[in-house]
Parts: structure tokens; sequence; C-alpha cells
């Protein structure tokens, strides 16, 4: 197959975009859609988490080992992979039968979107040159991100009027058209021979982060049961353990030595998990909040709640114009930014005040998660771009599920807005801080090094 180098990166552009795209427009419809589903089941609502939480685990446990697999079999051969599995877990929701169906179908969704993102990421990484892929990237999150700005309203809308299923229906055609740009793109051949697959570590990292799902939501839970978190506990230590030493003596390690060894890159991604939490918690309490502090019916929530999602969405644009040297003071800026708006959203005493101030937050937020995406592919070599950006999203979503648990009874219609806000406020502040020190430290490390010829 020929394809010029342009039409080549505008096709892989497309493809990561539309899947990007499937992705957030089914996290942020689908949440309008639970109770519609409970009904249509005849299932209590504390067993509708598992559609959500099912997903989630499942995109956290294979993310990394999708990272890892990119690297050896192919970015592009790996998202078109992603790509069909998304497509075809999507049919299987909109005829899933019984709730069972569908959270195991949410599962295998959540594999293929675990293989779309590194996949992806790397891919553009791959094919852009190093001027132009900030940019690239930035443009394709932003392009994804138009279902976070339309997701919420979209979901409500499509479950009024014509049943929750249909929020599976309308990925079949985007993925297909994804399927196609992809396709037609040319990887470059990567330089020397593909790394080996380690398959013993990565089944001790899917089994760990099973366990520590399970103890997160178990953990999340106020009639949790004491054996299960004890074994989840117990699994999880076993498998980190025999992961580390299996790690020291393999010839092909899962997480390459000089990844580990990468300050920066480890800087920017802790940070980022508390931009992803911050983030999370953000798109879930405030359409929430919406209907049941301030009174708002689900139409005037999914109306209101436009103006953050779009300056969310503007995250990603707006980050890839961004100079790489500039981007960790940007996103230190934008969390300490994010922390007074989060205080000012939680003492707001009015829905218009408390709504212009999760809007502009909405934006900051966006702009420093784009940003850990952005930056840690900027600071690690093309060789592990698939695996670092796998463990970056890995440990982004991980945390996640931390926001799930600090927002509490969030699934009530009052929810304690102030509280969850508040600590947000305080995680964002102490990672702007923890993120500016950094910076000074490998710069004055850089420095030393120069000096000593090192």
């Amino acid at each position: 197959m020929t394809c010029n180098p342009e039409r080549s990166r505008l096709l892989a552009l497309l493809a990561f975009s539309a899947g990007i795209f499937c992705i957030q427009l089914d996290a942020f419809a689908l949440n309008l859609a639970l109770l519609p589903i409970a009904q249509d089941f005849a299932v209590p609502a504390d067993q509708l988490k598992w559609v959500v939480s099912g997903y989630l685990l499942s995109v956290g446990i294979f993310m990394l080992a999708a990272g890892r697999l990119s690297d050896g079999f192919g970015h592009g051969r790996l998202l078109r992979l992603g790509l069909g599995l998304f497509g075809g877990a999507s049919l299987l929701c909109a005829v899933a039968p019984s709730l069972a169906w569908l959270v195991a179908a949410r599962g295998l969704q959540g594999i293929g979107a675990a293989c779309i993102m590194p996949s992806g990421l790397a891919l553009l990484s791959h094919l852009y040159p190093g001027e132009q892929r900030g940019r690239a990237i930035g443009l394709a999150l932003g392009l994804g991100a138009i279902a976070t700005v339309i997701g919420p309203f979209l979901g409500g809308a499509l479950t009024e009027w014509f049943g929750w299923r249909f929020i599976f229906w309308v990925n079949l055609p985007v993925v297909l058209g994804a399927l196609a740009c992809c396709w037609q793109t040319v990887e470059p051949r990567p330089r020397g021979e593909r790394p080996a697959i380690n398959g013993p570590g990565l089944l001790l990292v899917s089994l760990g982060l099973a366990a520590f799902g399970v103890l997160l939501d178990e953990l999340g839970n106020p009639a949790r049961a004491i054996p299960r978190v004890g074994l989840a506990m117990a699994i999880f230590a076993l498998c980190a353990g025999l992961f580390a030493w299996g790690e020291k003596r393999a010839a092909t390690p899962l997480i390459d030595t000089a990844l580990l060894r990468n300050a920066p890159y480890w800087m920017l991604t802790l940070a980022g998990a508390v931009v992803n939490t911050a983030t999370v918690v953000h798109l879930f309490v405030v359409p929430l909040s919406l209907q049941g502090v301030w009174g708002l019916s689900p139409l005037q929530a999914g109306l209101a709640f436009l103006a953050p999602a779009a300056l969310l969405a503007c995250g990603g644009p707006i980050a890839g114009r961004i100079p790489a040297s500039e981007a960790v003071s940007v996103m230190a800026l934008c969390l300490g930014f994010s922390a007074m708006l989060l205080a000012g959203a939680a003492l707001a005493h009015g829905w218009l005040l408390y709504l212009l101030l999760v809007s502009l937050c909405g934006a900051s937020l966006g702009i420093a998660n784009a940003l850990t995406l952005i930056a840690t592919q900027a600071v690690v070599g093309e060789s592990v771009a698939g695996v670092a950006s796998g463990l970056t999203k890995t440990i982004i979503t991980l945390a996640a599920g931390f926001g799930v648990i600090l927002a509490g009874g969030s699934s009530e219609p009052l929810i304690d807005v102030q509280g969850v806000f508040l600590r947000l406020a305080g995680c964002c502040l102490a990672a702007c801080f923890a993120l500016l020190a950094g910076e000074r430290w490998w710069m004055a490390k850089q420095a030393v090094d120069k000096l000593t010829g090192r």
C-alpha cells in the first residue's frame, strides 16, 4: 500500500480523533441513562455501578498491556484492533438482553478503549516530526473531545427520545469511518527489531490491577466485606512483589529501565494523576449538582453543562500550541488556577456564579490534562512511546477511581459539593507546588550535569 506522508498523517489523525470521540461520548452520555437502564432491566440502582466501574476497571487493567503490545506489534495494527473491539462491543451493548450482558460488553469496550489510546498517541508521535507532534496530539484530543461537549446533552436526549440503546448505536458509523481511515495509514518501519512481549509480566500486571480495582470498589462501599478487602490486598501485594522480582530478571522487562529512571516523566505523570482525578470528579459532580443542589431539570442541566464541557474540550488544541519548554510551568499554573476556582465554586451562593466558576475550571483542567499526554510523550524515546503512554493512562485512570471514592455520595440527589470541591482544591494546590519544585530541581540537576560533563 502506498500513501504520501501528509495524507497518511491526516488519516491517522482522523482515525485517532474518531476513536477518542466514541470513548468520550460513551463516558459522558451514559451517566444520564443509568436510571432508565435500571428500569429497563428491573434491577436495583446500586447494581448499576458495574456498568461504569466495570468499564473503567477494564481500561485500567489493559492500558499498560496495550502500550507494550503497541510497541511490539505496531501502533497502527493495534489501533485497528482497538477500534474493531470497541465497535463490536458497542453493538453487543446496544442489543444487551440483561444487565450482566451489558456489564460484560462494557468490559470488552474497555479493552478496545485501552488499545486505542496508547497506540493512537504513539502512532501520531511516529508519523509527525518533533515540531508538529504536540500540535497534532492536541488537535486529536480536541477533535475527539467534541463528544465531551455534546455527551451529557446527547445522552439525555437520546435516552428520552429513542431509548438508552441508541447511545451505543451511534458509535458504529463513527468506528467504521475510523477503521477506513486507519486502514489506509502507512506506518513507518521502526529502526531495529521490535521489542519482545513479556507475557508473565503482563499477566501479573493485569491480575494485580484487577485486585486493586476490586479493592477500590470495596473501600468505596460502606458495607464492605472485610474478607474480600483482605483477599484483594493480598493478591495485589503478591502480584506487585512477583512483578518487581520478575522485572529485575526479565530479558525484556515490561517497563523499560530507562523509563523508570526518567524523573521528568514520573513528575508529569503523577501531576497528571491529580489533574485527571479533578477532571473526572468535576465532570461527574457538576451535572448532578446542577440538578440536585440548584434544582435544574435534566434538560436545563444538560444545556447549562455545555459551557464547562466546551471549555474543557478546548484544552487539547490550546495545549498543543504551548512550547514543550513551557509545558511544566503552564501545567502548574493551570493546577493552581483550578484550585482557586474549585474553592470558589465550593463557596458559591448562586447557580450562575457556580456555573461560571466550574466553566473556567473546565478550561483550566482541560489544558492541564492534555499537557500531561503531550509533555510525557516529549520526554521519552520513540522506542518506548507506546508503553510510556499506556503507563501514563493506566496511572491517571486508576487515580480517577480514587476520585469516585472522593466524591463519596455523588450517586445521591444531594451531594456534598462543598466538601468534594474543597478536597480537590487542596490536591490541585499541592500538585502545583510539587510540580514547580520538581521543575526547579530537574533544571538545577541538568545544569550541574552540564558543568561536570555527565
